[in-house]
């Protein structure tokens, strides 16, 4: 196709969108191929009447009333909108549900069980040896070591807690996880 032509007949799409109807001209270029213009052809031609998809003008946007009060109907696009839209939400709400929520509930309760099972290793050690000066000093080190573990525990299981109220609330946003 013929630059200009292309171009005419871009600049015919574009303002079909903002009027109910537009009459397009199809002529014969002098180089025989054809041409697009708002003008009426000065040889061979035909007129095309071009209207918007929905047949008679501008959509109104679905919810909001016109200037006399009526509230139009979706149209095809805004029906597709809303039907992609709750598709979109339905597989968030699914992937929250069955894969996010429990995956942060078992996040916590694995660190949990892993933070008890450190615990209890360091305290097997505490008193391995005979209570003299050098295993009050060894006892009084893994108890420091002990305070330090729990307290990374606990700044972890303040995170995955965190992450796991912030899924919850998505999916609650989203009508799940109630």
């Amino acid at each position: 196709m013929h630059p200009l032509a292309l171009s005419i007949f871009a600049a015919a799409s574009v303002a079909l969108a903002a009027v109910p109807a537009w009459a397009v001209n199809k002529c014969l270029g002098t180089d025989g191929k054809p041409v697009f213009q708002d003008t009426p052809c000065m040889g061979k031609g035909k007129t095309l009447t071009i209207r918007p998809t929905s047949g008679s003008g501008p959509a109104q946007p679905a919810g909001i009333p016109d200037q006399s009060g009526q509230v139009a109907p979706p149209n095809e696009a805004q029906r597709i909108e809303a039907n992609v839209a709750a598709s979109q939400k339905a597989w968030r709400l699914r992937e929250l549900t069955q894969i996010e929520v429990p995956a942060a509930t078992n996040a916590i309760r694995l660190h949990l069980q892993a933070c008890e099972e450190e615990q209890r290793r360091i305290e097997a050690r505490k008193f391995a040896y005979v209570q003299n000066l050098y295993g009050k000093t060894h006892a009084a080190q893994v108890a420091a070591e002990q305070a330090t573990a729990a307290s990374r525990c606990d700044t972890r299981d303040r995170e995955l807690r965190s992450q796991a109220q912030r899924i919850t609330k998505a999916c609650t946003d989203l009508g799940g996880c109630q």
